[in-house]
């Protein structure tokens, strides 16, 4: 059963997590770090720091990096910022990962609102959950054992172990598709999700051949600022369930104008798991432990 949390940040599905969290009483970031660390088997106290006496934390799920970018510029070199993002961060929302979307994580948690850290609530929910409507936990697991990993999260192994446990993960993000144009991507040496999310959306690849996220982004602009920007996320949070066209010829190809349209129908129509399935098959059929060889 997936553990609940109550009280301080509201989700609205079509994009939005109210800014509105208040810290309560038993909400002791000293109290949440130690939890952190002790799912690692590991104590705040004796924890790796970095040059600048930073903790470093023992999951990639925390980037802090990526959570530097979004702090405020007089403070980006100054704090900590696991500390930070435990004390006051998820407060504020503060994003801690690329790839992870907190307000669909949050759905799939079943938490309407929180009183800790949404990382922590996410890492000791008795059952994983995914984390971004384009990571798949089925779809990945069905290639990759995460026994074979530790302990972590299928979502951690994807992460933080990408070079040795290459696999498809999605059924709207086709790894051999993109692969094919994305060097460091075939070469095995940069995570496709994290890329493709990390690049400026004029110099994205798209990462589905059933779906032409230009064509899209022109056809079906966002309709407020809730949406997702980029193309492809927008289409599968809200798009698919509006029966959004994905490519110019899937109305012919689907005969949308006979009435008959259905969202599985469109889905099954998109969709590229299976694709990736066959490709995947015929490169040996065990997670790809790539060192420097060609997807």
């Amino acid at each position: 059963m997936r553990n609940r949390t109550s009280k301080a940040a509201v989700v609205d599905l079509q994009g939005n997590v109210a800014r509105g969290r208040t810290r309560t009483p038993d909400a002791d970031p000293q109290n949440f770090l130690e939890r952190f660390f002790r799912i690692y088997g590991l104590s705040a106290d004796a924890a790796v720091r970095d040059r600048s006496g930073f903790l470093v934390s023992p999951t990639p799920l925390f980037d802090r990096i990526y959570y530097r970018q979004h702090l405020p510029w007089f403070t980006r070199d100054s704090v900590d910022p696991l500390v930070h993002y435990f004390e006051q961060g998820w407060l504020n929302n503060t994003p801690f990962h690329p790839a992870i979307d907190p307000v669909f994580l949050m759905h799939e948690l079943e938490a309407s609102e929180l009183t800790q850290p949404l990382l922590l609530t996410y890492l000791e929910a008795e059952e994983e959950v995914n984390v971004h409507p384009l990571f798949n936990m089925d779809v990945y697991g069905s290639y990759v054992r995460k026994e074979d990993f530790g302990r972590r999260r299928l979502f951690e192994v994807f992460v933080g172990d990408w070079p040795d446990a290459v696999a498809p993960f999605s059924k709207l993000f086709s790894l051999s598709f993109y692969a094919d144009d994305e060097r460091l991507v075939r070469l095995g040496r940069l995570n496709p999700l994290i890329h493709y999310l990390s690049t400026p959306r004029e110099r994205q690849t798209d990462p589905n051949p059933m779906f032409h996220n230009l064509w899209y982004d022109t056809q079906y602009p966002r309709v407020d600022n809730s949406e997702h920007l980029d193309p492809l996320l927008r289409y599968a949070v809200v798009g698919l369930k509006r029966l959004d066209m994905p490519n110019p010829y899937a109305a012919g190809e689907l005969k949308a104008n006979a009435g008959m349209l259905t969202v599985q129908m469109l889905f099954e129509y998109v969709r590229v798991d299976e694709c990736d399935r066959q490709w995947f098959a015929a490169n040996g059929g065990q997670p790809m432990r790539r060192k420097g060889g060609v997807v």
